[in-house]
């Protein structure tokens, strides 16, 4: 989480919102603290709910500020895991992976002309292979891949998984 610094503050009081009521997770006592990691979310989990608000003190007492307008986070399906060489032949290569608890789909680039190409977009967490065609023969092409979850009309992405490098047969 970050927000911006108070001109009149002392610190931050952040709160989340669990089981039904507010929880302080995060008392900052500097007003050049402006950011905070929450950590032990759920991966590909929709709806975490966080709010802020400046404090100034006074002596041995604290005067808040109102609340910030409420926060909804979405946080990103894990990386993707297993990614490796299924088969390949002198123009195609078949990539695999695990499926992923957390995804909706996922996203498979291909490393071309200096830049990475979306060549394949999974729709289904079950899809866990592709092949891509129409390669030339003896020749070695890099990979990657990446898990998203779809909230809405929106999606968010996981990290990037290391690059594969794979050669096609002779």
């Amino acid at each position: 989480m970050k927000w911006n610094k108070g001109t009149t503050a002392s610190g931050y009081q952040l709160q989340q919102y669990k089981d039904g009521k507010w929880v302080t997770i995060y008392t900052g006592t500097k007003a050049t603290n402006t950011s905070y990691t929450v950590k032990g979310l759920k991966a590909g989990t929709a709806g975490y709910r966080f709010r802020i608000r400046a404090y100034k003190t006074y002596g041995n007492n604290k005067q808040y500020g109102s609340w910030s307008s409420e926060v909804k986070v979405n946080t990103n399906p894990y990386g993707v895991s297993g990614f490796k060489v299924k088969a390949t032949t002198k123009t195609s290569i078949t990539l695999g992976w695990n499926k992923g608890t957390t995804a909706s789909g996922y996203q498979l680039q291909q490393y071309k002309g200096g830049k990475w190409v979306t060549v394949y977009t999974g729709t289904k967490a079950t899809s866990t292979s592709c092949t891509i065609k129409s390669l030339k023969a003896n020749t070695s092409y890099k990979f990657r891949i990446r898990a998203y979850k779809t909230y809405g009309n929106t999606k968010q992405y996981g990290s990037w998984s290391g690059t594969l490098t794979v050669r096609t047969k002779k």
